[in-house]
């Protein structure tokens, strides 16, 4: 069985009790929820598709998996 991680994100329209005030943040802290997925918040733009950049709040996540591919 092989390890998979998958990172991502998403944003919302907002504010967050969580996310940095920092306007220039470009890195963040991600929070551990288990051993297997952690979730951080930013305000960010990041590859958005919301057209209006303000008050954008990003949600980063990565989780990890077990893969196993069967042979036929």
């Amino acid at each position: 069985m092989s390890l998979v991680i998958v990172v991502g994100w998403f944003h919302f329209k907002g504010k967050s009790l969580f996310a940095s005030t920092n306007d220039t943040t470009t890195t963040y802290d991600l929070t551990t929820i288990t051993d297997t997925f952690s979730i951080g918040f930013l305000y960010g733009s990041s590859l958005t598709f919301f057209e209006g950049k303000e008050n954008l709040v990003q949600v980063e996540f990565d989780t990890k998996t077990g893969w196993t591919i069967e042979n036929e």
